[in-house]
C-alpha cells in the first residue's frame, strides 16, 4: 500500500532536498537556482492563501526561530584566503552591504590571483563564528528572519534610511525564482524598485569592491548564488535545532530526519 503523504513527510523531503542541493552546489554544480526553488517551497505563503508553504501545513510557522548569521555592518568582512597568496593591502567598498557573503582570494592558474564570491561558511572561522551566533541566541521568527536585509546600497548618509536600495532573503529568493526560470508566481506582485536594483546592483560582479594594493579588482562571479547558499545553511541549521527538540510525531520521522541532519553535520 501506498503510503499516506503528509505534510510531515513533505517537510522531510523537502528537508532531504536542501541538503542535497547543497551539498551539490558545495561540490561545485550550478545549482543554486533550484536551492531557491527549495526555500520557497519549504517557506513562501501566497497573499491570497492559495498556496501555503510547506512550513506553514506543518504549523511550524509561527514555531521556529531561524538563525541569523549576517555579518555586522561596520565589522571586518569575512575573507578565505589561499595558500601562498600574501603582500594583499584590502580595502572593501563601505557603501554596499552583503551580509551573507565571504570573499575568497586565491592563485590562478596564470600565475595571478582570482577574487570570488563564496558563502560565508566557507571561511574557516564561520564553524566558530556559526557557534557563536547560536550562543549568543541570533535567532528570529520566520517573518522577521525572511524579511531581514541581507543587501543593502548606501544612497543616503546612513545604514537603514528608506533611499536605501535594500534586498531581504525573501526578496533574494523570490525573485530569483520569478525573473530568473525557477518559478513564475506572481510577478505583478514585485515592486519595480526593488527589481530594478536587483538588476542593476546585486546581480553585478562588481556588488561588493574589493581594493587591492590601490587597484578596484574584479571578481569573477555574482555574489547571489552563493547569498542563496548561505540561507539554506541558515534554514537547515535552524530547522535541524528545533526537529531536535520538538520530534515529529512519528518514530519512523524521527530516524528519517536524523539521516539527513547526520549528514548535513
Amino acid at each position: 500500500m501506498k503510503p499516506e503523504r503528509t505534510p510531515q513527510t513533505a517537510l522531510i523531503e523537502q528537508l532531504h532536498r536542501l541538503h542535497d542541493l547543497c551539498k551539490s552546489y558545495d561540490n561545485g554544480m550550478c545549482v543554486a537556482m533550484d536551492i531557491a526553488v527549495a526555500l520557497r517551497t519549504l517557506l513562501h505563503d501566497s497573499p491570497n492563501g492559495r498556496s501555503l508553504s510547506v512550513l506553514t501545513q506543518c504549523g511550524l510557522r509561527d514555531k521556529v526561530k531561524f538563525l541569523d548569521t549576517t555579518a555586522q555592518r561596520g565589522t571586518i568582512s569575512f575573507f578565505a584566503v589561499g595558500d601562498n597568496v600574501s603582500n594583499k593591502n584590502i580595502q572593501v567598498a563601505t557603501h554596499i552591504y552583503c551580509g551573507l557573503l565571504c570573499k575568497e582570494i586565491n592563485n590562478s592558474d596564470n600565475g595571478g590571483v582570482r577574487y570570488t564570491f563564496s558563502p560565508l561558511r566557507k571561511s574557516s572561522l564561520y564553524s566558530d563564528y556559526e557557534q557563536r551566533c547560536i550562543s549568543q541566541n541570533r535567532f528570529l521568527s520566520t517573518k522577521d528572519w525572511l524579511d531581514s536585509n541581507i543587501f543593502e546600497v548606501l544612497k543616503g548618509r546612513n545604514w537603514g534610511e528608506e533611499q536605501n536600495l535594500h534586498l531581504s532573503r525573501y526578496q533574494l529568493f523570490t525573485i530569483l525564482t520569478n525573473k530568473d526560470g525557477g518559478a513564475h508566481y506572481e510577478n505583478n506582485l514585485q515592486d519595480k524598485r526593488i527589481e530594478e536594483m536587483f538588476y542593476n546592483e546585486y546581480r553585478d560582479t562588481q556588488a561588493l569592491h574589493l581594493i587591492v594594493n590601490g587597484s578596484d579588482v574584479c571578481f569573477e562571479n555574482t555574489p547571489i548564488y552563493p547569498s542563496v547558499r548561505q540561507i539554506a545553511q541558515e534554514a537547515l541549521v535552524s530547522l535541524e535545532l528545533h526537529l531536535k527538540n520538538n520530534t515529529l510525531n512519528q518514530p519512523h520521522h524521527q530516524f528519517r530526519l536524523f539521516r539527513i541532519f547526520s549528514k548535513h553535520s
